[in-house]
């Protein structure tokens, strides 16, 4: 039986890869169809538009496809709750759009209780834009299926970080560092140095010792490294969790000898008041204060929505505001790492499903397709031609209403038209290109990508088999980890105690784990 099941997908997939019998998108699809669609909402389209269907883009799309479409969204911040209550419900839209990588059990366990649908036989027949693309990087086939061949869900497609860059990093106060004589630390010695400056300098010029050497915000691995901190796992020869300690070899980070290292600089940080001291608790909103309020010297974070958007607001607020880029911190052998998994990846994990309820799936898949199309990615990138974009020399080109709205940043301005930033589709790197248009973000996204992608994991999920074992282990050891790291960085727990923690952690399973996402990313390099 299990050759059958492998054998049946590959035969799937190479007539999906010469097309044969293949049929041709023609417009319109259907003229009495809605699909209802389940997606989680974005950040930048808060406050901009309440529901994607108010997009110009699903506007055109109906106008050209005859398609209209529903969506439901949760609420901000409680997208995986909602998801469990929709997988409970069992009453599911025709399209579930999620991060299908967060899923216990991983989209094979979605396909096998009936949640999801396997595409492979319908993008062969129905879809020839993404079977083209697909054709053309089979790599990437590779990262949308499963470990049999399964093809579960059409999906975002990003910029290639090895070759445009990667957009989020360490980022300081430009001016800061130039009144205090520095330049962009590059080694973590350096990073000490221009701390302690930036604590004892009064940089921001007031005469009080209120300066925030490094802030950020409380979002974190899924081993609870905030993101104020995690970024420096560069130096330590790191990613967080389950990373490659050697070229196809898992390790788990948070009991190595390295992460010791890295918990002993952070402390040392933290006790001479160089790391802000919400750095467990920060919300997005208190960062953004702090650094309106002329207080924070460094910390992580976009190119676009942060420094762009901090470039295009505090300046307005401080004279003389400007933010540089740092590379990832440099270690000892003067080598930095990649510290964020998803980073490498053009296919995060993100895509839209076809759900085991929908009716309609030739015409949902040629509806999704059209997205794939080289009219549909223009639309999914840049909107409307006259409105939102203008072709210059044959390039499309945003228009003032997304480049300079008066009420809105261009991140959030984007989301009245289209979602290259939230994508079903194909980023194109012409968006990147303009939402980074500035001199300071241009060089952020291309130094940052620099750092070596060695240790970070592809994109893996344990088996359907291994999943319930792995999830309850690694409740257990996320949950202690993420309390011992904050605690020895606060030192409220003394690093004399990391072994006898690395040892309760062995004891949780954390060697079972590893074996089962070593399984993991042996299935996936055996994958063709």
């Amino acid at each position: 039986m299990k050759i059958k099941r492998l054998i049946l997908p590959m035969l799937a997939l190479t007539g999906m890869l010469t097309a044969q019998a293949q049929e041709a998108l023609k417009l319109p699809i259907s003229q009495n169809l809605t699909l209802k669609i389940w997606a989680p909402f974005n950040a930048n389209a808060n406050g901009a538009i309440k529901n994607f269907g108010e997009m110009t883009l699903y506007k055109m799309l109906e106008g050209s496809t005859g398609i209209k479409v529903d969506f439901e969204h949760p609420p901000l911040g409680s997208e995986k709750e909602r998801f469990n209550l929709l997988l409970a419900s069992r009453n599911y839209p025709d399209i579930i759009e999620y991060s299908w990588f967060d899923v216990p059990g991983g989209p094979e366990q979605m396909l096998r209780q009936g949640v999801i649908v396997r595409l492979n036989e319908a993008i062969a027949k129905y879809a020839p834009n993404l079977t083209k693309y697909l054709a053309a990087n089979p790599g990437l086939r590779r990262d949308i299926s499963t470990d049999d061949g399964d093809i579960y869900a059409f999906p975002a497609i990003r910029i290639n970080p090895l070759k445009e860059g990667v957009t989020y990093g360490p980022t300081l106060r430009a001016d800061w560092l130039e009144r205090l004589k520095l330049r962009p630390p590059r080694s973590v010695a350096d990073w000490t140095a221009v701390l302690k400056a930036i604590k004892t300098g009064d940089p921001n010029g007031n005469g009080k010792p209120d300066e925030i050497p490094l802030s950020g915000d409380s979002t974190s691995a899924s081993t609870g490294i905030p993101l104020t901190v995690q970024g420096f796992l560069s130096a330590y020869n790191l990613a967080p969790g389950f990373y490659q300690s050697a070229p196809g070899k898992v390790g788990y980070a948070e009991i190595t000898d390295d992460y010791k290292r890295f918990l002993t600089q952070m402390h040392q940080w933290y006790a001479a008041g160089l790391i802000d001291p919400d750095f467990m608790s920060s919300t997005t909103q208190q960062l953004d204060a702090k650094v309106l309020q002329n207080r924070v010297g460094a910390f992580y974070g976009y190119a676009g929505s942060g420094m762009g958007r901090y470039l295009a607001n505090a300046a307005k607020q401080i004279p003389g505001f400007s933010l540089v880029a740092a590379p990832y911190a440099f270690g000892q052998g003067g080598k930095n790492y990649m510290p964020f998994h998803s980073a490498s990846r053009r296919y995060q994990g993100y895509g839209a499903a076809i759900s085991g309820t929908n009716k309609s799936i030739p015409e949902t898949v040629k509806w999704l397709d059209y997205q794939y199309s080289p009219a549909g990615r223009l639309a999914v990138n840049f909107g409307k031609e006259g409105a939102t974009y203008t072709l210059v020399n044959g390039q499309p080109v945003y228009t003032d209403m997304i480049t300079k709205n008066p009420k809105l940043s261009m991140a959030q301005a984007l989301t009245y038209c289209c979602r290259p930033q939230f994508l079903i589709g194909i980023q194109d790197i012409r968006y990147i290109r303009q939402l980074f248009s500035l001199p300071q973000q241009q060089s952020a996204y291309q130094l940052w990508r620099r750092a070596s992608f060695e240790r970070v994991l592809p994109g893996v999920t344990p088996s359907q088999g291994d999943s319930r074992k792995f999830a309850s282990i690694m409740n257990d050891v996320n949950t202690y980890v993420a309390e011992m790291t904050a605690k020895f960085i606060t030192g409220a727990e003394p690093l004399e105690r990391f072994d006898a923690y690395a040892a309760r952690v062995k004891d949780q399973g954390i060697d079972e784990a590893t074996g089962i996402m070593q399984r993991a990313l042996d299935r996936y390099n055996a994958r063709k």
